[in-house]
C-alpha cells in the first residue's frame, strides 16, 4: 500500500513539473520524454497486483478471528468497490 501512495505522490509531482515546461516542447524535444514516460508506465504495478498485495497485507496485519469475520460481512461491498475501480 505504501508503494502505491508513494507512486501517486511521485506521479503528481512529475505531472506538475511537466506542466511547467510543456509549452516549450515541440515534436523533436518531446520524443525522448515521451519514450521514458511510456517505459515507466509499462513497468507500473497492475491494478490486480495492487489489490492482491493489499489483501495479502491485510490478512497478515489483522490475523484475529474478529477481523476475519468482519471480512466475511464486507466481502460483497469490497467486490462492488473493486468493480467500480477497474
Amino acid at each position: 500500500m505504501e508503494s502505491v501512495v508513494r507512486a501517486f505522490a511521485s506521479e503528481s509531482m512529475g505531472e506538475t513539473k511537466l506542466q511547467n515546461f510543456a509549452h516549450t516542447l515541440d515534436a523533436k524535444t518531446s520524443a525522448e520524454p515521451a519514450r521514458e514516460l511510456e517505459a515507466l508506465d509499462a513497468e507500473k504495478e497492475s491494478w490486480a497486483d495492487v489489490l492482491q498485495n493489499e489483501k495479502d497485507w491485510t490478512w497478515r496485519a489483522y490475523l484475529g478471528l474478529q477481523n476475519r469475520i468482519a471480512a466475511l460481512f464486507t466481502a460483497a461491498e469490497l467486490k462492488a468497490s473493486r468493480a467500480k475501480a477497474e
